[in-house]
């Protein structure tokens, strides 16, 4: 809500400003809601070209689109896309095809939605067809890192319910310790998510 608030009211040149002096771990999620709030404004995020900050805009502009029914074509917007209508319009989630950057964003959702219980988690997500499976366990891995940076015995709890995506669980758990790592300003090698491409 934060962020939101913010990419309502401030001009696009004032909103880092803004952003920096609030504590770190909270910048991705306060630009999650920038950028929601940004959806709507004519001059979009351009000005705003720290990569960190692109990711987490895109994200919110996703998750601002799932009100509608027109998923983003591609990228980050894609994903935050589903985690919007995961956790805003469950039942509608049968109502958009399988992607990775889609069902990444529904598994962190799912997280959220379970309270960060790994067996709440696994029974929401097996719910699902089968085929949406591996990335939406590769979505609660990150989830579970990155949101609060979880302890890591649920991470294994995760892992160990997860069969046959227990890889899933860990490699979105590492790109989440990877994430958290680079917006403390140390050194990480976050890897390529597959929809990694232009979200213009």
């Amino acid at each position: 809500m934060q962020g939101y608030s913010l990419g309502t009211m401030l001009p696009l040149e004032a909103l880092a400003g803004q952003v920096a002096g609030l504590p770190v771990e909270l910048h991705p999620f306060v630009w999650e809601g920038v950028g929601a709030a940004m959806a709507a404004r004519p001059e979009g995020t351009d000005g705003l070209k720290n990569p960190l900050w692109q990711t987490f805009l895109h994200i919110g502009r996703g998750v601002a689109a799932s009100e509608g029914d027109q998923p983003p074509a591609q990228g980050w917007a894609l994903e935050g896309f589903g985690y919007g209508v995961a956790l805003y319009r469950p039942r509608q989630l049968s109502s958009f095809p399988v992607s990775p950057a889609f069902d990444h964003g529904v598994g962190r959702a799912l997280w959220l939605l379970s309270g960060g219980d790994p067996a709440h988690a696994r029974r929401l997500l097996r719910m699902a067809p089968e085929h949406s499976h591996a990335w939406r366990w590769r979505g609660l891995g990150f989830a579970a890192i990155f949101v609060g940076g979880g302890p890591e015995h649920r991470v294994e709890l995760l892992r160990l319910g997860a069969t046959p995506h227990g890889s899933q669980v860990e490699e979105g758990a590492r790109q989440g310790r990877a994430l958290r790592m680079l917006w403390r300003g140390g050194s990480a090698t976050l890897g390529v998510w597959p929809w990694e491409v232009s979200d213009d």
